[in-house]
Parts: C-alpha cells; structure tokens; sequence
C-alpha cells in the first residue's frame, strides 16, 4: 500500500515554527553521546523490530519500522523507530543523514496513507501536522524515534508544550539533517586541511 502512493503524496501543510534553530542545544556530540554494543533484548524499540513485542506494526522494511504511540497526543500520532540502535537525534553523526532522510520519507508516506483513509478527518492536504525528535534528556526510550502528529492543532494543553517545535526539548528533523550536514562540513574541511599540511615528497 504505501508503494503507491508514492508520487502522488498531498501537499500537507505543517503548523507554524519558529524559523530559528533551538537555542543552548551544543552542536558537537561529545564521548558520552555515542554507544558501544547494545543488547537488543533490554532496548524496548530494538524488541519491537524483532518481532518480540506484541506491538501492531503499521510499516516494515530492513531499515524501519512504524507503530502507534501508546500514549496518542493526537488522533494520528506514531513513532518511525530505526533498526539501528541509535540512542537519540543528538547522537546521530553525518554518516547517518541517509536514515534521518529515509525517517521522514516514510514518516511521510504513512501520515499521507492515513489521512487519505480517514474519512472523518476531511481534506488531508489541510491537515496539520507536526514531526520531530525529543532531544535528550527529554525522552523515555533511549532508541531514535521521530514522531508523527496529526491533526496537530487538535492537540491538547499538555501536548502542545510537551511537542512545541524547536524548543529545547522536542526539535524538528530539519534542525537534526542542518546539524548533521555541519558536522559533514567541518569533517571534510578538517580532512581537507590534513591534506594539504602533509609535506612535500
């Protein structure tokens, strides 16, 4: 199903943010931001993609997997959760913006097949939506997640504050993909300087 709509995808608004990115958030991982082997069997997300946890799964490859929120702040809220064991957005590193890329692809497509399917919700293309990441220490399950809301501008109090776009806590995935595409950046301008200080043969 999800093949195809491919191509055809409704222009879905987002609902208004602000257009800076997060203040105070540091823009250069630290050590303690990466991970050594994890055991899968002790992350609850890494159980999900295995199959080892009753969750329904609403979309499935070798890479990603999508499942409701158990704790919905919207009537269309779900989680696109990778295969790998990345702890959060803020321990991504460049080499991994394919699969923030290939997260909003199908973040996307799922939230474009629901909204089709949902007759009560009326026309999909003015739904509002929101995606992002709850930026560390402000999430509970320590496995890269982006979340998916819509309609977004149904959400309540406590949600709205809980999911504000690019506030400290919750960030969209333009903020992480700019990040990560600095940090390519300085890696390149980095290897490049190596380059050109070796000495003469």
């Amino acid at each position: 199903m999800l093949n195809s709509i491919k191509g055809h995808m409704p222009n879905i608004p987002s609902i208004p943010s602000i257009p800076s990115m997060p203040k105070g958030l540091p823009s250069i991982p630290t050590k303690a931001d990466f991970m050594g082997p994890v055991d899968r069997d002790k992350c609850t997300f890494c159980r999900i993609f295995d199959g080892k946890e009753s969750n329904p799964i609403i979309f499935q490859d070798e890479e990603i997997v999508v499942f409701e929120d158990i704790k919905p702040a919207t009537k269309h809220h779900f989680l696109v959760v990778t295969n790998e064991h990345i702890r959060d957005a803020k321990a991504m590193v460049s080499s991994q913006i394919r699969i923030l890329d290939r997260m909003i692809e199908v973040a996307n497509q799922v939230l474009a097949e629901k909204l089709n399917q949902d007759a009560g919700i009326g026309d999909p293309t003015q739904v509002q939506r929101l995606l992002g990441f709850h930026w560390p220490p402000f999430h509970m399950v320590n496995h890269l997640h982006l979340h998916v809301l819509a309609p977004a501008d149904q959400m309540g109090f406590f949600a709205r504050n809980m999911f504000r776009p690019n506030s400290m806590w919750f960030v969209s995935p333009d903020y992480v993909r700019d990040r990560l595409m600095q940090m390519k950046s300085t890696e390149e301008a980095g290897a490049g300087n190596a380059i050109n200080s070796q000495p003469d043969q």
